[in-house]
């Protein structure tokens, strides 16, 4: 389906993978030189959350974004043959059949995982990085983000929750994620959104309802995701693989991307650069759109 809104050519469509799966794309183009990428977070939250922004980036630059295989609209994951290699191939895959030649790349949170792991062994193919509130290491992400409930729950004077934070420090991001549908869904708006979503950006993103068959899709994704040994790894050293302009993008409230992790980014990326913007937390393109995408284009102009 073409749409067309402000002379941007709006495609959905199914894109065929290598081995058959189909992956459901959404392409802003506007007649633009240049391409940027956008890889959702969750892991299986889909590309709705970047509607807005895809709105108001591709009036300065094509806009890619796509749900990651197993999420929503995309072909399903079989848990019993999946190599988290997988999901990396497909960005590439996708880049191939959309007949790009290079582009750029932005991923939030766990997509900013797989944008550190696809841009390493993919550089030839990539102009710059961005990464938003990312995770390189999913188990020092873990112990950043129960720090940050202990806090939280302990500021609201709860610790009835106090063993299963214990239990959830020795099982990774698995213990995690079964902690998180214990937390009272204040303290985790508190914690991770301590700031109110744009009104349009909510919009946009909660326009599409999801079917039965997409939320099962989806949370096999997760459990598969969640529990994959090389998604738990620590993937530091890739950074050094990247030799492409590469921006750090948090928010003053971030509980994602741990100091530990700004470290790593400033000591092994040569060409880095960190932008901390104030008054938001771990979803910055929803909680301040427009500061979000003008700084996301002032890089991208500053290294093309």
């Amino acid at each position: 389906m073409d749409l067309n809104k402000s002379n941007i050519i709006i495609t959905e469509q199914f894109v065929t993978m290598n081995d058959g799966a189909k992956i459901y794309t959404v392409v802003y183009s506007g007649g633009f030189d240049k391409t940027l990428l956008l890889v959702h977070g969750g892991p299986g939250a889909s590309c709705d959350y970047f509607r807005y922004q895809a709105e108001l980036l591709s009036q300065h630059i094509n806009i890619v974004m796509f749900d990651e295989r197993g999420v929503r609209r995309s072909d399903r994951i079989d848990p019993n043959n999946f190599d988290f290699q997988i999901l990396i191939d497909d960005i590439d895959n996708l880049r191939n059949a959309l007949n790009i030649n290079k582009w750029s790349v932005l991923g939030h949170s766990f997509g900013g995982l797989l944008t550190l792991l696809y841009a390493s062994k993919y550089q030839k193919d990539v102009e710059a990085v961005i990464f938003e509130c990312p995770s390189f290491c999913n188990t020092d992400t873990n112990d950043y983000i129960i720090q940050a409930i202990i806090s939280k729950l302990h500021e609201h004077d709860n610790h009835s929750l106090d063993a299963d934070i214990e239990a959830a420090k020795e099982t990774g991001i698995a213990g995690l994620w079964s902690l998180m549908g214990k937390i009272p869904e204040h303290i985790v708006s508190e914690i991770y959104h301590p700031f109110p979503r744009d009104t349009k950006a909510a919009e946009l993103s909660f326009e599409n309802a999801t079917t039965v068959e997409e939320d099962e899709k989806t949370n096999i994704h997760c459990q598969v995701v969640v529990m994959d040994a090389y998604a738990n790894e620590n993937h530091f050293h890739k950074l050094k693989q990247l030799t492409m302009p590469s921006l750090l993008l948090l928010g003053e409230y971030d509980v994602v991307c741990s100091p530990k992790q700004q470290k790593a980014f400033a000591e092994n990326v040569p060409k880095n650069k960190i932008v901390i913007l104030p008054d938001c937390g771990h979803t910055l393109h929803d909680e301040i759109p427009l500061l979000f995408v003008e700084t996301v284009l002032a890089f991208l102009e500053s290294n093309s």
